[in-house]
């Protein structure tokens, strides 16, 4: 699992390029980058199953998907004439900054606050899931995230139009 949280940023990077294909009408490029993804993939989960398990299945995942999220955004900044301007970078800090906020406070609060077992666990996912999720939108309103400041507003225009 924890293999699995080191893969979720090139995850979510190639999901992210994806959806800008798709907006574009192009489904044929995000095609040829997935079976690209899964041939790496497969190449790289048989020798590192050899060396570690499981994890290393889940190691050649996270690669892959990594670097495809890298060759994703490059043909599609191509693409598009470029995808980096100063807002995306600020957006892009502000948000890190709030995670790395989050994972600290997260990474402070002892486990098992409530016992042992299973039930214990969840109330510790439910707690902990909580505060960083708290810390997280916090350090975003307080560095006025234009992502944040975006979703408040449309969740302010949609209360006003019912």
């Amino acid at each position: 699992l924890v293999w699995f949280g080191v893969a979720l940023p090139g995850f979510a990077v190639f999901m992210y390029a994806r959806r800008g294909f798709y907006a574009r009408k192009d489904t044929r490029t995000p095609f040829f980058l997935t079976v690209a993804k899964i041939a790496v993939m497969v190449a790289a989960a048989w020798p590192l199953s050899a060396a570690f398990g499981l994890s290393g299945v889940v190691i050649a995942f996270g690669g892959a998907f990594t670097l495809s999220g890298v060759v994703a955004l490059v043909v599609l900044g191509r693409k598009v004439g470029g995808l980096a301007d100063p807002g995306t970078g600020t957006a892009v800090v502000k948000s890190a900054v709030a995670a790395a906020a989050m994972l600290a406070v997260i990474a402070a609060v002892p486990r098992g606050m409530v016992g042992t077992g299973m039930g214990a666990d969840l109330a510790d996912l439910l707690v902990l899931g909580t505060l960083g999720a708290i810390v997280y939108l916090v350090v975003l309103a307080v560095t006025r995230s234009p992502d944040l400041l975006w979703v408040l507003n449309r969740v302010k225009q949609r209360g006003q139009s019912t």
